[in-house]
């Protein structure tokens, strides 16, 4: 509390050389003779100061949880466990896009009692009659990093313009002994 009053007492010699004539009303030019009202008041607003501190120390993650959610309510939310599955199709044999509803992955059996799990997509897959087979990383003569991804589309897909590629979700992978590698090259 005492910093707090030490703090109060400098504002109101601050206030009283900025206004002398407000000042002079509540003694505050007088260090010695101040109002007991006025004091009484900066005491208080210590006092509070004082207990606001202490609750802000003790309640400090309970304040950054209600801070962070309001800034990022999304940061906080639980999400459930997640799996990346790589989906290869045939693509060569594919005449269209193909949507997968309510898909369904098995794992391996894993353990001594063989116990496979269930995945399941959290929303429809398409699979489109492309392949993936080359991306790269490339530097452009400005200093700016590009990658580039080079496709291959299906030779039996007759109208392209049926196929909807507006929206194409892609999850690029490195190897795990590749990241440092990698992460230097990136």
């Amino acid at each position: 509390m005492r910093p707090k009053s030490r703090y109060l007492r400098e504002a109101g010699k601050e206030f009283a050389q900025a206004y002398p004539d407000r000042a002079a009303m509540l003694n505050l030019d007088k260090p010695g003779a101040r109002d007991p009202y006025v004091e009484r008041l900066f005491e208080g607003f210590a006092f509070l100061m004082g207990r606001l501190r202490e609750k802000l120390d003790d309640d400090l993650p309970e304040l950054t949880e209600g801070l962070v959610s309001l800034l990022w309510p999304h940061y906080l939310r639980t999400i459930p466990s997640l799996s990346v599955v790589e989906l290869t199709t045939d693509h060569q044999q594919m005449k269209q896009s193909d949507t997968l509803k309510e898909f369904q992955v098995l794992s391996r059996p894993i353990g001594e009692r063989r116990t496979r799990c269930v995945y399941s997509a959290t929303r429809d897959i398409t699979l489109h009659p492309l392949a993936l087979p080359d991306v790269s990383l490339q530097y452009e003569p400005d200093g700016r990093s590009v990658i580039r991804l080079r496709f291959e589309c299906g030779p039996l897909v007759g109208d392209w313009s049926q196929i909807d590629l507006s929206r194409l979700p892609l999850y690029i992978s490195v190897p795990t002994a590749r990241w440092p590698v990698r992460c230097t090259g990136l």
